[in-house]
């Protein structure tokens, strides 16, 4: 509330300014002088109980924080995890790479195998393991890994990128309040302006509409040849074909440039999400590193902990 008042913004929710606020406090201490009491002469005392029981009162910071972020020391990102687990291109291409792998180290025992082979089946099975909250943790800034079909116009993603940055961003106004959070993303627009404008930016070094799986047409991007040729015989796709070819030379460039303002918008998105990751990252890693500790703990050694803690 002090912070708010120096900025000017008055507990009424009326907008002022910092000379508003100023005279709203000159006032309140000609008004407090005002009062009988004050101009007896005598001190208005107060017992070290009345000051304990107002700090308490003014204290938010169980509200603050949720118990696993422990007061800001750790993050607490289990649904934005949960969301991102849920995003099916992106667990279905995760699912397709590590049957690949696992089919390519089979084959070089057994050249016979295919990839349908009951025996690839059966050791994938017992192999793969879904995403664990703890390897997310440690790499859920690494974007340029999502498969691009998987991110273009794929609002899914692009909400989960958003949660990303508002639950980062929040973690540090509420553990740093004082941080100068626009300016931050000042720099951040800035970089990624310039990196963007040199195609520096890893995964975005060429446009959606050059990939040889995009559809102009239908303003899709395929994961495999034999999916965008079935799309193609669609009348659907035939109908969209047509559509553009009646559109001016200068209309088509325009379905061009919308296509390239999508990628340079979930591009930033990405950006901002890893620049946050990077700021907090020491805090993450304590995440990780508490969330490995209490895997490695037996349930004695955890309720001990807890005991230490609570003295």
């Amino acid at each position: 509330d002090d912070i708010n008042a120096l900025a000017g913004q008055r507990g009424d929710k009326k907008q002022g300014d910092v000379w508003t606020s100023f005279y709203d406090k000159v006032k309140d201490v000609k008004d407090y002088h005002r009062r009988p009491h004050v101009n007896t002469g005598l001190p208005e005392l107060q017992n070290a109980r009345w000051f304990f029981e107002r700090a308490f009162e003014a204290d938010k910071s169980d509200s603050l924080f949720s118990g696993e972020e422990e007061m800001g020391k750790r993050v607490d990102m289990h649904s934005i995890f949960a969301a991102f687990v849920n995003l099916k291109k992106i667990t279905a291409n995760r699912k397709s790479k590590a049957k690949e792998a696992c089919f390519a180290r089979l084959k070089k025992k057994d050249p016979s195998l295919t990839p349908d082979d009951p025996d690839v089946e059966e050791a994938f099975a017992k192999e793969y393991a879904e995403l664990d909250y703890i390897e997310w943790l440690k790499s859920f800034d690494q974007f340029h890994e999502v498969p691009r079909y998987c991110k273009y116009k794929e609002k899914l993603y692009t909400d989960y990128l958003d949660s990303i940055i508002a639950y980062l961003r929040g973690l540090l106004l509420r553990t740093q309040p004082m941080v100068g959070v626009e300016k931050l993303e000042t720099q951040f627009d800035k970089e990624f302006d310039e990196r963007w404008a040199d195609k520096s930016i890893p995964g975005w070094q060429d446009a959606t509409h050059k990939e040889k799986l995009f559809c102009l047409p239908s303003n899709k991007l395929f994961n495999n040849a034999a999916v965008i040729e079935s799309h193609k015989t669609g009348k659907l796709y035939k109908k969209k074909v047509q559509e553009v070819q009646k559109l001016s030379f200068e209309d088509q460039k325009k379905l061009i440039e919308a296509v390239e303002e999508e990628d340079r918008r979930v591009a930033r998105l990405e950006s901002r999400a890893a620049k946050w990751y990077d700021l907090l990252r020491d805090t993450i890693d304590e995440t990780v590193t508490h969330l490995q500790k209490k895997q490695s703990q037996t349930a004695e050694e955890m309720e001990a902990e807890k005991d230490l803690d609570s003295e």
